[in-house]
């Protein structure tokens, strides 16, 4: 059936919590761990990455005192802040928080990938008993199948048997840094369709538009001996301190991405244009509120979308002012009313649950009618031809 006319995915870190990987919080602590570099910790590979990255980049003695400096302040104020990114946006101004601090992310992002159910040493695991749970009560991984990107897979191939027409009807606005989204779809377009890994990846990077407003690591280089220096593979751990380098490149503060054009254009339309928009996993914090505003160019008489939320961690108290938070990316509050009813909250549901309550309304329904006159006939002649027994 695959997914209904121009669908619009919002993917948060929740979504991403469901494949092992920390939210904001919990990330935020890996980086203030390894930005301390004074208490050098061998057992911490991204420290030791971040250490060689130092100094080799600062060759002057300035340089480095302004980098080991900038590390400090991440360290001893990242906790202020609602995550990195915000606390780098606070420090736009300094070039050094800027850059180190997306090293960091870099590191720890990476990291989190290999320690996913998605990293290749993980993920096998599943493949001789899909039901396994894997670690502890603190960090309980499960099937990737079993999570909502296993029910997004399904209803996006559901009666699709030509593979490069997936996705053409959808767009997916990734907060998130990792690349959790583009592995799982590409390895498991390769199973479903039996068509090599380069293919499906290729597919994934054409047919499914998928906007990443913050950067992430960049290309997966799913295949042994693809091009470019700053690609990695999905689950490879810390990469070398070039790598590094150059991968953070690829992360965006807040305020850059406000000032890149093309971007913000490609994040307003896929909310602007879309009929079902889906919130998995997403904060609601404003910073990530003000890019997907498209109020000023709106058109109020347009029809009202519907919209899905997961909100895990979230209380129903809130249900009013997070309603109008949403709705107010489309227009002024007393516009609101028509679209109340169209906004569906789903408050301690996580992004997989989400899917199973919501399932049918998130996939297309095609009517078909089964023609049989012709069949219907010849059980008819058949009946003739053959008359039951007389008893």
């Amino acid at each position: 059936m695959a997914f209904r006319e121009k669908t619009t995915f919002v993917i948060g870190a929740g979504a991403s919590a469901e494949f092992g990987l920390p939210i904001g919080t919990g990330l935020a602590a890996e980086i203030k761990k390894t930005a301390m570099i004074e208490a050098y910790d061998r057992e911490n590979l991204s420290q030791n990455v971040l250490r060689e990255l130092l100094y080799t980049r600062c060759t002057v003695g300035a340089d480095q005192v302004a980098a080991e400096k900038a590390l400090k302040d991440i360290h001893e104020g990242i906790q202020t802040a609602v995550s990195i990114d915000a606390f780098i946006h606070r420090h736009a101004a300094d070039e050094n928080i800027s850059y180190w601090g997306k090293v960091l992310i870099a590191l720890e992002v990476l990291k989190a990938e290999r320690y996913s159910t998605l990293s290749p040493d993980i993920w096998k695991n599943f493949a001789v008993d899909p039901n396994l749970v894997l670690g502890d009560e603190k960090r309980r991984l499960v099937n990737p199948d079993y999570t909502w990107i296993g029910h997004f897979f399904r209803i996006l191939s559901d009666g699709v048997a030509d593979y490069s027409d997936l996705g053409k009807n959808i767009t997916i606005i990734c907060f998130n840094y990792d690349r959790c989204i583009e592995v799982y779809l590409a390895e498991t377009i390769s199973d479903a369709y039996r068509i090599p890994i380069d293919i499906s990846l290729r597919l994934v990077n054409a047919n499914i538009r998928i906007v990443h407003p913050y950067g992430y690591l960049g290309e997966l280089a799913l295949v042994s001996g693809s091009p470019g220096r700053d690609r990695l593979g999905f689950g490879v751990g810390s990469g070398q301190p070039d790598q590094i380098s150059k991968i953070a490149e690829n992360i965006h503060t807040y305020t850059e991405q406000a000032h890149d054009a093309g971007k913000v254009w490609s994040i307003h339309e896929a909310v602007n244009d879309c009929k079902n928009l889906i919130f998995l996993g997403f904060g609601f914090n404003n910073q990530n509120l003000d890019l997907l505003r498209v109020k000023p160019t709106f058109n109020g008489s347009a029809q009202p979308k519907n919209i899905y939320a997961t909100g895990f961690g979230l209380y129903p108290q809130i249900t009013e002012t997070l309603t109008r938070r949403i709705l107010d990316l489309f227009m002024d509050e007393p516009e609101h009313r028509g679209w109340l009813s169209h906004v569906h909250l789903e408050f301690g549901v996580g992004c997989g649950e989400l899917f199973r309550i919501h399932d049918m309304n998130f996939s297309a329904f095609i009517q078909r009618y089964i023609r049989f006159e012709q069949q219907m006939r010849g059980m008819v002649s058949k009946v003739e031809r053959y008359p039951p027994p007389i008893r």
